[in-house]
């Protein structure tokens, strides 16, 4: 029952690389949605502004999606 070292590091270490990847994998898709719902409030409050000018009542500016996380931008 002889185990070869080499062999048991290589292996450790494609478990570890498989293991990162698959986080980074994850982190990617969570920033990716998040991109998309960023993109989306940032559209939606210059289609707002365009709208707004002194005499016009445009209403409130947007409520950002339920889903964003704002959390980076707030102190």
């Amino acid at each position: 029952m002889s185990s070869d070292p080499a062999s048991s590091r290589a292996t450790n270490r494609r478990s570890d690389f498989t293991t990162i990847a698959g986080e980074l994998r994850q982190d990617l898709t969570a920033e990716r949605v998040q991109r998309k719902l960023l993109t989306s409030f940032v559209m939606d409050l210059l289609k707002w502004a365009q709208r707004v000018e002194p005499d016009t009542q445009a209403g409130p500016p947007p409520k950002p999606p339920a889903d964003l996380d704002l959390t980076p931008w707030r102190r």
